[in-house]
């Protein structure tokens, strides 16, 4: 009767081979990794790619147990998450020097974004040669929350309160109550929520004829930006009403600080 042995050491081919396994398995939970076991047995192998990030700060540590000097393009594994990323990031893999963890999307590669590597997810990697590639980042919603306020005929000033976008969108002015929020190639259609509202706790609208009323916009433009405007009906009548543009600051909501909001989706 045949007999397969049991290695000790392993090649970065072998150890690619059970992460392949691994990869396919690694939602199916518990009989997954039963499954996965009886692989990797089957092709001699006594350790399991599977290893616990023992860094921080964006800077990923893990020790295969093999004392690696050096890898080769395909090297695969899962890696548990300890501490989730908070923009670029790096790998240290045993006496290998630090290499980068990218993104390939539609955009191209990329760094990760915040919170996509997330702590306690299982992280699948996979190195190219020059860099590790993050398989499966974290399914996030991207969010944009600010406090705003507008003097004059300045672009209004933004207190950011959360902002998980790719970059720091910018306010400008472009005419009387018409404003823009801009950040490139970042608000896909049909993958944008954009609401505004005022600091106060409660607000009511209440509309009579004679009476004057002010409201405020804030939707997707196109990709690259959003608008806010506000406008004013100065006598709201049985017939049509026409409104006015005019500015945050000589608006009702002068005072007022207001609350902007983005969410974009994936």
């Amino acid at each position: 009767m045949s007999k397969v042995s049991t290695k000790t050491e392993l090649t970065a081919a072998e150890i690619a081979a059970a992460d392949l396994f691994m990869a396919i398995d690694a939602s199916a939970g518990t009989s997954g990794t039963k499954r996965l076991k009886a692989m990797a047995a089957a092709l001699g192998l006594s350790k399991l790619s599977f290893f616990e990030d023992t860094g921080g700060d964006d800077a990923f540590v893990i020790s295969t147990g093999l004392s690696l000097a050096s890898l080769t393009a395909g090297f695969a594994f899962a890696l548990k998450v300890t501490t989730g990323n908070t923009g670029a990031c790096t790998l240290t893999v045993d006496e290998v020097a630090a290499k980068s963890i990218k993104v390939v999307d539609a955009s191209g590669v990329r760094d990760p974004l915040t919170g996509e590597i997330a702590a306690g997810m299982t992280a699948l990697l996979s190195y190219n040669g020059t860099y590790f590639i993050l398989m499966n980042p974290a399914v996030r919603v991207k969010k944009y929350v600010a406090l705003l306020t507008q003097s004059g005929t300045s672009a209004p000033v933004a207190t950011v309160l959360e902002n998980t976008l790719s970059g720091t969108p910018v306010w400008s002015r472009g005419s009387t109550g018409q404003y823009v929020l801009t950040l490139a190639s970042e608000f896909p259609a049909g993958k944008v929520l954009a609401s505004i509202k005022t600091t106060r706790t409660t607000h009511f609208l209440w509309i009579e004829p004679g009476y004057k009323v002010q409201y405020l916009e804030f939707k997707r433009n196109n990709v690259n930006s959003l608008s806010l405007s506000c406008q004013d009906i100065p006598d709201v009548s049985d017939g049509a009403a026409s409104a006015t543009p005019i500015d945050l600051s000589t608006s009702i909501w002068a005072t007022e600080e207001l609350l902007v909001s983005v969410a974009v989706y994936p």
